[in-house]
């Protein structure tokens, strides 16, 4: 997962910065990323949660 957030980060985060610096690019575009990055850091800090309530109760 952590592959995978690094390179969401990278990848993604240059168009955003370039939108934010720059003007460039399409806002739709641009929520898209940040809402696909929004949904993920939820779904992993729900599996963490999850997972410490599990392993606490064992």
């Amino acid at each position: 997962m952590r592959a995978f957030a690094l390179e969401t980060d990278f990848g993604e985060g240059l168009m955003i910065n370039d939108y934010i610096h720059n003007g460039a690019g399409n806002p739709k575009d641009i929520m898209k990323i940040i809402t696909f990055i929004l949904r993920y850091a939820i779904i992993v800090s729900s599996i963490k949660i999850f997972l410490k309530k599990v392993l606490t109760f064992f």
